[in-house]
């Protein structure tokens, strides 16, 4: 008996510390995500925003990332102002001087490139996790809180709950919102719930529930040419694409490059908002071996990507107007295509030297 106690608490012992090790090592890979990126339409002057050692930091590059300025405000280091991570790094076409960051309580408006900042709070104590921004008025916004979903025209200063009439209660996760984006028609906006896909097509006044069978939404793309052409990425079927904005859907496990065909996850998915026909996944399946994939002709075939880096929930993939593509990591690493994906090139992107 004694020898069986022994047995059992040696056993716990080194499963403890096998636990810690997985932990340890998952923060040392992951301590340091990109959190935001923004390019600017006219240069492509590079924004980036990235935690390290629980700090926010914000570095611009004028030269498709080959030297980096660190732009951080300095009083987001100061413990009484709160400042959380930067979820959204947007600017203003035609004013160069322009930049705008959305964090998980505030606005931050700067028009002489980050030397002053005026700050918005949200009201309320709301704590947003996502943001959109509307293609067609771009000081128009899309907040996702865990109350719901919330409008704002005037970075922050004002907040309207565009889906405050659904009824549900705090507990129930179904209505957690997985993802929301503005369509390729002005009004039209779209989001996804943990089992749920709703339409606006007035701005969030009024919503429809999309009938379906569907469930474990988590990714939400909409064709930018036609509305009603949308993909989903779910944790029980892999890619969905509906053409009639989600009356009825089809599964693409058909079309994948990948040898397990049963159980496919989809955990991140993105359209080219100037190039509908580029679509880019990470998919994984019963061998749990995530996949990246990419399409050029919308959908209809996909190929495996070169990238080593997988992409996950985390990942930051922002389309530039000209062909260049921009990942930022959860490992804080930051990738350069010029060719649609086809080949990528890292950037000289390391917050262990830019902060020294």
């Amino acid at each position: 008996m004694s020898w069986f106690l022994a047995g059992s608490f040696s056993f716990l012992i080194i499963l403890t510390f096998y636990m810690v090790g997985r932990q340890l090592v998952r923060y040392i890979k992951y301590h340091s995500p990109i959190t935001s990126i923004y390019i600017t339409p006219d240069s492509e002057n590079i924004y980036v925003s990235i935690r390290y050692h629980a700090r926010t930091y914000l570095f611009f590059s004028e030269d498709q990332g080959e030297s980096w300025k660190n732009i951080t405000p300095e009083y987001f280091f100061l413990k009484q102002n709160k400042i959380n991570d930067i979820l959204f790094i947007f600017g203003k076409e035609g004013f160069p001087g322009f930049i705008g960051l959305i964090t998980q309580n505030s606005f931050f408006i700067s028009n002489n490139f980050g030397n002053d900042w005026e700050r918005n709070i949200f009201q309320n104590e709301i704590k947003v996790f996502l943001v959109r921004q509307n293609p067609f008025q771009l000081n128009e916004f899309l907040l996702a809180s865990f109350d719901g979903i919330y409008f704002t025209n005037n970075y922050g200063k004002d907040l309207r709950h565009i889906t405050e009439g659904f009824k549900h209660q705090d507990s129930d996760v179904s209505f957690y919102i997985k993802d929301l984006e503005f369509s390729g028609t002005p009004g039209v906006i779209y989001f996804v719930s943990y089992d749920s896909l709703f339409k606006s097509s007035n701005s969030g006044f009024s919503w429809m529930k999309i009938p379906s069978s569907r469930r474990f939404y988590y990714q939400l793309e909409i064709d930018s040419k036609n509305k009603k052409h949308l993909f989903v990425g779910i944790s029980n079927g892999g890619i969905l694409e509906t053409e009639n904005s989600g009356y009825t859907w089809e599964y693409l496990d058909d079309r994948l490059p990948i040898a397990y065909k049963k159980n496919i996850r989809c955990f991140f998915l993105k359209i080219n908002p100037y190039d509908s026909d580029l679509i880019f996944a990470s998919v994984e399946s019963e061998d749990d071996i995530p996949v990246n994939l990419r399409s050029v002709d919308g959908g209809e075939t996909w190929e495996r990507l070169e990238l080593q880096e997988k992409f996950d929930p985390n990942t930051i993939m922002i389309f530039g107007k000209s062909s260049n593509i921009y990942v930022g990591t959860a490992s804080g690493k930051l990738f350069l295509s010029k060719d649609k994906g086809t080949t990528w090139r890292q950037l000289k992107f390391k917050i262990e030297r830019l902060i020294k």
